[in-house]
């Protein structure tokens, strides 16, 4: 398994779809002209999204007591909540 942090804006990622509860980017497959399958038939490549990097203005910050803080971060094109786990 590949992992990267896919750099991306808030409106990108809000506007990503939803697949069994995981963000994902949805691309068309492409195939060879020799292909036997069906012209009319569609291929697509799903990968799942699992860290991006997402650079923006912190608009706030709220540390819970169970060690889990919520930052608000707006880019611009969007505002989205993040979480952060405090290492035990």
């Amino acid at each position: 398994q590949y992992w990267s942090y896919t750099r991306l804006s808030v409106g990108d990622l809000n506007s990503l779809p939803l697949i069994n509860g995981v963000d994902c980017f949805i691309t068309p497959r492409h195939r060879n002209d020799d292909s036997e399958s069906d012209n009319n038939s569609h291929q697509w490549h799903i990968f799942p999204l699992s860290r991006v990097l997402l650079r923006g203005v912190v608009t706030a910050i709220d540390r819970r007591p169970n060690g889990c803080t919520l930052i608000v971060i707006d880019d611009g094109t969007g505002a989205i909540d993040c979480r952060c786990w405090e290492e035990s």
